[in-house]
């Protein structure tokens, strides 16, 4: 009996231990701002907040990354909030951060990089994308994935604080290892992904079930998840197959539509092309 309660103690022990020395994989931040309440788009942009939302769950679970949400939708859609809560979030250099966006963007003649700015309608106020995404990379991260899915068409400069805007798929099957595979490109990634879901003055689009950019993203993810090996899987080829499913929803779009008559908005008939860059640390971005 006594040799019985020894075992049972030096099991307990080895347990006790064995949680211990559990190494800390870090946390997943996932920073979601939604317009939901904008007349002309809001309802597509409550899709994609749910969307996002259960991707964030997905990757958490996938990766055994911890989870701290931070989302910004309907009252909570606050310019000063949303920056503050920026600049105080506690990153760890192991941690992972996911950004989105979806909503109105907008571009005015004066800026010089390829990204939009953010429109919070009912506050009228644009957020300027690069700064957020510079305010998180100077925290350091060891990843960040960054998506904005929203026009960057150019607007008059008197109009950049008070613009509202209208315009803003789809289309997998097997199963390898989806975990391992959200495990490669979450946790053993490195650097960071900024993506705009158009280039520079264009519009983006939506459609009833959500934007179309983050639509094809996440069909994309989804579908290299679900039938790549582990070896073979990369989050470049993740974001050409969802460049691709948008430009070929707009031609398709573009097929179905009557050709625009004289002097209407060309650019609405524009090829939506997103942008995206990859750096292989977070600092660069801060060094452009």
């Amino acid at each position: 009996m006594r040799k019985l309660l020894v075992v049972i103690f030096l099991l307990l022990c080895a347990c006790l231990q064995a949680d211990e020395v559990r190494p800390y994989i870090g946390k997943l931040h996932a920073i979601i701002i939604a317009d939901i309440f904008d007349e002309t788009i809001g309802f597509d942009a409550a899709h994609d907040l749910a969307s996002l939302r259960k991707e964030a769950r997905k990757i958490s679970k996938m990766t055994g990354l911890e989870l701290n949400p931070l989302y910004f939708y309907g009252d909570s859609l606050n310019a000063g909030d949303i920056i503050e809560k920026l600049q105080s979030i506690v990153i760890g250099s192991n941690d992972a951060v996911l950004f989105y966006f979806s909503g109105h963007g907008y571009r005015t003649s004066l800026k010089n990089d390829p990204w939009p700015d953010l429109l919070l309608s009912e506050e009228g106020v644009g957020l300027d994308y690069a700064m957020l995404i510079e305010i998180l990379a100077e925290k350091e991260p060891r990843f960040i994935l960054a998506i904005a899915d929203c026009c960057n068409n150019v607007i008059p400069q008197s109009w950049a604080n008070t613009y509202r805007a209208q315009p803003r798929a789809l289309f997998s099957k097997a199963r390898i290892s989806e975990t391992a595979n959200y495990r490669h490109l979450f946790l053993e990634s490195e650097g960071l992904i900024m993506i705009s879901s158009s280039s520079v003055g264009q519009y983006s689009w939506s459609i009833q079930d959500g934007g179309v950019y983050t639509l094809a993203f996440l069909d994309a993810l989804h579908h290299a998840a679900r039938t790549q090996e582990k070896e073979s899987i990369q989050w470049d080829s993740i974001l050409q197959e969802a460049s691709l499913q948008v430009m070929d929803w707009c031609l398709f779009k573009r097929e179905l539509e009557e050709p625009p008559q004289e002097g209407a908005n060309d650019k609405l008939y524009d090829i939506q092309r997103p942008y995206y860059i990859q750096l292989s640390n977070v600092k660069e971005l801060l060094a452009i």
